[in-house]
């Protein structure tokens, strides 16, 4: 049955992104360096959130439009990807807007697309 397993990867999902909370450290720490202070790294720290982000979107996205709402799988593989580089190219057009806070980067939109791209394979191979 679909829930079930969806309900399990979310869950694998939420303590993999809070394990290191319970220690004091950030997770992703735990797989990618911090950020060098010299610019925009490919392999740093909100690359990994980015990623991770733009998955579950089009995870998530693909799962709702295809079966709680009840559309043919292509049609949901174009709406959720869709979805989630959209709201990554979002994320980027308001850190432009913003630069006194925040830094919009190319590499950070590359890591959306990448994520976007991941979540539709893991669709693909779970929900059936």
């Amino acid at each position: 049955m679909i829930i079930p397993r969806f309900k399990l990867i979310f869950l694998a999902l939420l303590l993999t992104a809070f394990a290191g909370s319970a220690f004091g450290q950030n997770p992703a720490s735990i797989l990618i360096p911090a950020q060098s202070s010299g610019g925009d790294e490919w392999f740093a720290e909100d690359k990994l959130y980015h990623f991770t982000a733009s998955a579950a979107l089009s995870f998530g996205s693909f799962y709702v439009y295809r079966d709680a709402l009840h559309n043919h799988r292509q049609g949901s593989y174009y709406f959720s990807g869709g979805f989630s580089i959209s709201i990554g190219a979002l994320k980027e057009y308001y850190d432009s807007k913003h630069p006194q806070s925040h830094h919009a980067s190319w590499k950070d939109f590359g890591a959306d697309i990448a994520g976007a791209g991941a979540g539709l394979i893991l669709a693909y191979l779970i929900i059936n």
